[in-house]
């Protein structure tokens, strides 16, 4: 437990790099924690796997999966903003940079969970704009 919070802290202080090249910086990551805390634990857990104390009324997704995480920062960032299915859209709240910090701490918590994604997932997340 102590390696990991050494590890999050080192990753926050020094930047991590993204998964489709660009760089996680600790002011990004720390936002898009921040944000997900304040807007989306409640349903889609912690860990972002759909598990939070509303999961089973609402039957959030798992951000983890590799469904959601293949594809582009663009389209996770499009449904946030504009809401899918019994999840509001955000958009009102969060300007462009608010919603890219949040994909940015979805994609810090993928890698997270698994170490092997950077290799393996690349190039479906660069962006499209």
């Amino acid at each position: 437990m102590r390696f990991l919070f050494l590890k999050a802290c080192l990753l926050l202080f020094l930047g991590f790099e993204g998964l489709s090249g660009e760089e996680y910086t600790a002011p990004s990551l720390s936002a898009g924690k921040l944000l997900f805390q304040q807007n989306c634990i409640l349903c889609h857990g912690a860990g972002a796997r759909g598990d939070g104390i509303l999961a089973g009324a609402f039957k959030p997704s798992d951000l983890m999966a590799d469904s959601v995480q293949s594809q582009p920062d663009s389209v996770i960032a499009w449904k946030i903003e504009t809401g899918r299915s019994v999840m509001p859209a955000f958009g009102h709240q969060f300007d462009d940079a608010q919603l890219q910090s949040l994909v940015d701490y979805l994609r810090f918590l993928s890698a997270e969970h698994d170490p092997a994604a950077p290799a393996t997932r690349s190039a479906s997340r660069s962006t499209t704009d």
